[in-house]
């Protein structure tokens, strides 16, 4: 019963962090429309300066949007090629030896600051869905930001 799950889990969460392109490609419009705003503004009539402020603010949110983009497709395509190696409980708690094996090589390359304590495999994938609710709240922040410039001009 407890490989099911652990199994269940993987996939559910690989489907989850399948979705990530999505959010990162509106998240890339929005800050291409920000960028453009900007420039098309500063060319014909300046913005207010709260527009600006919030056009820059949507700028700031798509980088940072971005950085945690990689992260979320790093860790997806990682479950993808575990998923297709574990076919059962062994295969997982094996493929837990690998990710400890990784952290290190992680830790040794400064990816990471410093190396987890064993951290089990649904740890691990409650992190990844961590960074992807991260990455979407950055993303829903710029629409409701690229709403709000319309109300200032």
């Amino acid at each position: 019963m407890v490989e099911n799950k652990s199994l269940t889990n993987t996939a559910v969460c690989i489907a989850l962090l399948a979705e990530h392109h999505k959010v990162n490609i509106l998240s890339t419009c929005l800050t291409l429309l920000s960028a453009g705003t900007i420039v098309l503004a500063s060319l014909f009539e300046p913005l207010g300066v709260m527009a600006l402020i919030l056009l820059i603010s949507i700028l700031v949110l798509g980088v940072a949007q971005l950085f945690i983009a990689i992260r979320v497709g790093f860790d997806h395509q990682l479950l993808l090629s575990v998923s297709h190696t574990s076919d059962n409980f062994n295969d997982l708690l094996a493929t837990e030896k690998e990710f400890m094996l990784l952290d290190r090589i992680l830790v040794a390359l400064k990816l990471v600051k410093n190396e987890p304590s064993n951290r089990v495999l649904n740890d691990r994938l409650l992190g990844c869905i961590q960074l992807f609710k991260q990455q979407s709240i950055l993303c829903g922040l710029q629409v409701v930001l690229i709403v709000s410039v319309p109300l200032l001009v």
